[in-house]
């Protein structure tokens, strides 16, 4: 193995990424509703406390399920939670501070994924981008540029000062006809 190809950062982001997996909040997940959608899995996006999205397929995290309890013994004693720790699909970095709402916009042409947060920003992402991601997972973040991004101005006070950066804390989604 040649170790001049070595890249110590993305080593460092995955390391840290993999330990913030385990002290999360999640805030919010949204199921997609994907009636016209010939793939019968069960889709879910979540908005979590480090500011991140991440989507994940329900079939996957049943079958994982299932095949942790088919090799594990019933009279055994229960192992730790981290047997039942799933991978997502795709993670985005969205937000600089925790991403508090998600919400999905049923277009059967183009779904799309909004988001928003303590940065003040709503940030739009195509769904289909997200669940067709061929970056692994542990170089994902900051893979995908949203396709909305929208941020709250900050008000200058008399003498110069900046107010604080408002924070989004929910979306509401109405389609038009």
């Amino acid at each position: 193995m040649d170790a001049r190809g070595w890249d110590e950062a993305a080593f460092r982001r995955g390391i840290l990424r993999e330990r913030d997996l385990s002290c999360r909040t999640l805030f919010r997940a949204v199921f997609f509703d994907h009636d016209d959608d010939p793939d019968p899995d069960v889709l879910l996006a979540a908005a979590s406390s480090d500011g991140s999205l991440a989507s994940f397929s329900l079939s996957s995290c049943i079958s994982s399920l299932y095949s942790y309890a088919a090799t594990s013994s019933t009279h055994a004693a229960p192992q730790t939670d981290a047997a039942l720790l799933v991978d997502p699909v795709c993670i985005v970095q969205a937000h600089s501070g925790p991403a508090y709402d998600v919400k999905f916009y049923p277009d059967w042409q183009q779904p799309l994924l909004f988001s928003c947060g303590d940065d003040g920003r709503l940030r739009g992402w195509r769904w289909h981008e997200m669940q067709s991601c061929l970056v692994p997972l542990y170089l994902q973040g900051e893979h995908l540029e949203p396709v909305l991004d929208l941020v709250n101005p900050q008000h200058e006070g008399p003498w110069g000062a900046r107010s604080p950066i408002p924070e989004n804390n929910a979306i509401a989604i109405h389609k038009q006809e």
